[in-house]
């Protein structure tokens, strides 16, 4: 039901879905990286949290990794004031803390691109919400709402 209905992130892997952005399709150095993906295997509030922290020491594996490589010496980059995506369209998607967020950009090569729409992470997973609640005890309605990890402003994108 998770996976119909979009849903990511810890919400997701919560459920025993090992889905990861930066393992399935990997960008810029995360092919190269040791990314570990938490899952849980019930699917409940506390799953959901505990798949939460278990994000975060994995994220600091990550950076554990990261700065072990990086080489001796400054690293500040000049970079132009400008940048123009090249002409066409492309969409990517990316791990973000909560979830997977989509791009969609459509250029036509000048300085502004033509179209740019975001998908956020909490769009899809507070659509859980209705099937989390049924039978619930009112007393868990905070817990629940509070494991699906979405923002308010989030979720009218």
């Amino acid at each position: 039901m998770a996976l119909d209905f979009g849903v990511s992130g810890p919400t997701l892997q919560a459920t025993g879905v090992a889905e990861d952005a930066r393992v399935t399709e990997p960008y810029d150095k995360y092919g190269e990286l040791d990314v570990r993906v938490p899952v849980g295997a019930h699917g409940d509030s506390y799953d959901r949290f505990m798949v939460l922290l278990d994000r975060i020491e994995a994220s600091c594996d990550i950076i554990d990794e990261v700065t072990d490589r990086l080489p001796a010496g400054p690293v500040n980059v000049k970079l132009p004031k400008v940048v123009k995506a090249p002409e066409g369209a492309i969409y990517v998607r990316t791990e973000n803390p909560l979830g997977q967020g989509g791009y969609y950009l459509v250029s036509d090569g000048k300085k502004n691109p033509w179209r740019l729409k975001m998908r956020t992470p909490s769009f899809s997973n507070i659509q859980m919400i209705p099937h989390l609640l049924e039978g619930a005890l009112l007393s868990d309605m905070i817990a629940i709402l509070g494991s699906v990890f979405f923002v308010v402003g989030d979720i009218d994108r």
